[in-house]
């Protein structure tokens, strides 16, 4: 084969050699072919390349214009520190898409349509010292005390600790090696009690961890002195309950991180309403330091659509807490509470919460390192007990107590998934200690008659119905219920349906209460927020009358930012604004929006038809016009006006003194309170103008009213709005109280123009004789009478009135009859009359005109404020004054 082989190779060597040369043609020719195909692949590929980086490119200009297909814009934060180097916009550095307002791509925020304007007033709430920087040896904090008429009596209190003090404590606790506290088992008047219960900080000593510095390493523990207190937040639309959220309680929260998803809780897209809001405008500028906004995008196609409340709920629950302590860098130790943007805890009770011990146990058991297993070892977040109140601060579900136990505070602990500590304040990590809040349980279901459970007392506000308008109210329940938006007036008529019978809209079989008296204003000054144990602890088992007052305060104590600022949040006092009567922002013109003083608003022009009932912080801030001020009302716009003085204020408020000329009569006190609350800017209300110091100062018995305000001042503040103005009710009290007399003279000629030419009909007590003996009417046109009886005339009120309805409305009514003048001269004015409720005219024009010093007895008379004044009155002699009775009406 091999020989065969080399012949045939000898044979065919011309023909190789003739091949060879073929070959090299060939080869050259392919090559060529090859070079070709080669610059042809990289055309193609550069081709490619340019085509990709023209597709990036457009991608990149998209983003930057803000488009997407799908109708979203893009939206990126800027690089944001704070102080302590804490990234505050790291969730949106890369940048989220978020839907358009209204599913419109170009529409800025103020264009969407259920855009709200921020207050003109939004600026953070700096509280007092003794409220941001407690006493705390002194201190205490109150849990409900369930046993004590269902939790609405009054509560048990704990005495609080310093820190410092408490770690001091355990150590000598410890090293007497005492048996750990079985706290699992132990009933809540044991945790509540005064003997000391041993809580281990797991702080040992100096450490190099500067508490300010966001870059500690995770397992060093700060000094629990220096614990911080953060708020997660998760965020619909709610702008109003935000806006006071942040407000309230910037000075003791040190971050609030807020989460807002792409979808509503049935899965619906929506736009990240905060995050753009942060961004694109300037509402948020003075809180901005301390927020951490976290959008979280969820596709549609993840949430369960076949449930009344579909997963949004369960991711976002899962993943806040856990989001929330990665982004504020959390610290062994450190505070936080979670809720929704309507459950507002109270700024006093998170300052205690923050910084001062001793309550510790009472979430923690014995804490630090301590086994699961140990029942000493326990994990119960504490519970805000809050008013449940519905649409407006009018409607609560109870009264006497706090009803909903939201929101909830827990400790952070680096221990969950860690090992002991070494002995030198670290801990010896396994894993990544946030991750294990992912499942955390913040869905507390715990319920007032859990007997074993440390819920704190008045501790929140449930305000998550406190929406504007109808609009927002209907928007709200179609991010919550599967609801067909084509078909609004089947639910606009429930929604209407369910605040006038007092029910629930968002919960079924929930129904709610007047909430009266009317919410208070928790004053930043003088108010006593005393939470001494000791004070507590006295009064509550020997409360005084005072106490008991302050107690009721408390309870009825409204957010400081609603309260300063109630014409902005109208509809959270009277749900009728935002519905049949207008907010603020539909009144006031856009270009005045961020200018508008609306604490400073004319209270008869625009002002009444925005402000709503508040009481205020103090009797000197309620808006009283001088006495001249009122008179030139009355000639000049031909005003009624009902006066109301002590007498008045002692029948209403029930105080036990007794009236001289009235029986206590249940009737006329809501009769009387309806004339104190009634908004008619045309009528006057006439309160004691010495309630402000300046104006008791000028008179001779300013130290009456002093007095007077001393005892009842905090029932009084319960009876006047501070978004109203009053008249002065000593209008007719013009000579005798006066330090300085020498305006008498022009004052009188001032107060006889009202009855000048004038037909007058005068309604008043038998003995009162209104200008009989003198000149004070002798220009008025003609003069009737109606007498009625020396005491206690509301008794004959209904025939009083019907007589009085026999005469022409243009008849001056003066009235001087008790306190049932008060009632009178209003219901007259309401009929059409021009009627005065004018007492004691006529005896401070007769000591006038006898230069008398001081009260003394006039003939014929009635004089209650003299001794003997209201004793053997002389019958009068003056055939005129007969001539003037029309009827006499007696009991």
């Amino acid at each position: 084969m091999r020989n065969n082989y080399h012949l045939l190779k000898d044979t065919d060597t011309n023909i190789e050699t003739n091949n060879e040369t073929n070959i090299e043609t060939n080869n050259e020719t392919n090559i060529e072919d090859y070079n070709s195909v080669i610059k042809k692949k990289l055309k193609y590929i550069i081709l490619f390349i340019i085509l990709l980086i023209a597709v990036i490119e457009i991608q990149h200009i998209s983003k930057i214009i803000g488009k997407k297909e799908s109708g979203s814009v893009f939206i990126k934060g800027d690089s944001r520190k704070d102080k302590y180097g804490i990234e505050l916009n790291k969730y949106i550095l890369n940048g989220v898409y978020s839907q358009g307002y209204d599913n419109n791509q170009d529409r800025k925020i103020e264009e969407w349509s259920l855009y709200t304007p921020q207050c003109p007033h939004l600026q953070p709430i700096h509280l007092p010292m003794n409220i941001t920087e407690p006493n705390c040896e002194n201190s205490s904090l109150q849990f409900i005390n369930v046993s004590n008429n269902t939790g609405e009596g009054y509560p048990y209190s704990l005495p609080l600790h310093d820190i410092s003090t408490l770690m001091e404590q355990f150590k000598h606790w410890k090293d007497s090696n005492n048996s750990n506290p079985d706290y699992e088992n132990q009933d809540i008047t044991q945790l509540l009690d005064e003997n000391y219960h041993p809580y281990d900080y797991g702080f040992v000593g100096d450490n190099n961890a500067n508490e300010n510095d966001s870059n500690n390493d995770i397992n060093v523990i700060p000094n629990p002195s220096k614990r911080r207190l953060f708020s997660f937040i998760p965020f619909d639309f709610e702008f109003e309950l935000l806006d006071i959220y942040l407000a309230e309680n910037y000075d003791i929260i040190d971050y609030f991180v807020i989460f807002e998803t792409s979808t509503t809780i049935i899965g619906k897209p929506k736009p990240f309403y905060f995050t753009r809001m942060l961004l694109e405008t300037n509402r948020y500028d003075a809180f901005k330091d301390k927020i951490i906004p976290i959008p979280y995008e969820i596709p549609v196609d993840k949430v369960n659509h076949n449930k009344k409340k579909a997963s949004v709920d369960d991711i976002i629950n899962n993943i806040n807490i856990e989001e929330g302590l990665r982004a504020v860098h959390a610290r062994h130790g450190d505070l936080f509470i979670f809720g929704t943007v309507g459950d507002l805890p109270k700024s006093h009770v998170l300052a205690r919460l923050k910084k001062c011990g001793g309550w510790e146990h009472l979430y923690h058991g014995l804490g630090n390192h301590n086994g699961n297993s140990d029942k000493s070892k326990i994990e119960k977040p504490l519970s805000f007990s809050s008013w449940a109140y519905q649409y407006s601060f009018e409607n609560v579900e109870n009264n006497g107590v706090g009803t909903i136990l939201k929101p909830n505070l827990g400790i952070f602990d680096v221990n969950r998934h860690s090992t002991p500590d070494s002995g030198d304040g670290h801990i010896q990590q396994e894993s990544d200690v946030y991750a294990s809040y992912r499942n955390y349980n913040v869905l507390i279901k715990d319920s007032l008659t859990t007997k074993n459970k440390a819920i704190l007392w008045n501790a929140g506000w449930h305000m998550t119905s406190f929406i504007p308008t109808m609009a927002h109210i209907y928007a709200k329940l179609l991010t919550i219920f599967d609801l067909d938006p084509a078909k609004p007036y089947h639910i606009t008529y429930d929604i209407i349906n369910s605040m006038e019978n007092k029910t629930s809209i968002f919960y079924e079989n929930k129904k709610f209460v007047e909430n009266n008296p009317k919410p208070k204003v928790a004053s930043t000054k003088e108010y006593p927020y005393n939470f001494d144990y000791n004070y507590w602890k006295a009064e509550t088992t020997q409360s005084s009358q005072k106490f008991k007052y302050n107690y009721e305060v408390l309870k009825r104590e409204v957010p400081h930012q609603i309260g300063k600022n109630s014409v902005c949040y109208n509809y959270m006092f009277e749900r009728k604004f935002g519905f049949n009567k207008p907010l603020w922002w539909q009144v006031i013109s856009k270009n005045e929006w961020e200018t508008v003083n609306l604490n400073k608003l004319d209270y008869r022009g625009v002002g009444s038809a925005i402000s709503p009932f508040i009481c205020p912080t103090h009797l000197e801030d309620l808006h009283v016009m001088s006495v001249d001020e009122t008179l030139d009302d009355i000639i000049n716009n031909n005003r009624s006006i009902s006066r109301l003085g002590d007498g008045e204020y002692t029948i209403i408020l029930g105080t036990g003194l007794g009236s001289t000329f009235q029986k206590p009569d249940e009737v006329l006190v809501e009769r009387m309170k309806k004339v104190l609350f009634n908004d008619d800017n045309n009528f006057i209300v006439g309160i004691s103008d010495e309630f402000k110091s300046e104006i008791s100062k000028q008179r001779t018995d300013g130290w009456f009213w002093n007095l007077y305000k001393e005892e009842f001042g905090g029932q009084l503040l319960e009876l006047f709005n501070l978004n109203k103005i009053y008249g002065s009710a000593m209008i007719s009290r013009y000579y005798m109280e006066l330090y300085d007399k020498s305006g008498v003279p022009k004052y009188i000629e001032k107060l006889k123009k009202i009855w000048d030419n004038r037909d007058i009909l005068i309604i008043e007590g038998e003995y009162t004789r209104v200008g009989i003996g003198n000149d004070l009417l002798d220009n008025a046109k003609s003069i009737q009478r109606i007498i009625g009886p020396a005491r206690s005339a509301f008794d004959v009120y209904d025939k009083i009135y019907e007589e009085v309805l026999k005469h022409d409305k243009d008849k001056l009514i003066i009235i001087a009859l008790g306190q049932t003048a008060t009632v009178l001269a209003f219901d007259l004015y309401k009929a059409g009359y021009q009627a005065i409720d004018f007492g004691h005219i006529d005896l401070e024009y007769e000591w006038y005109k006898r230069n008398a010093t001081e009260k003394i007895n006039i003939e014929y008379k009635f004089v209650s404020e003299v001794k003997g004044g209201m004793d053997n009155i002389q019958n009068v002699t003056d055939p005129r004054y007969e001539q003037q009775i029309i009827t006499r009406i007696q009991v």
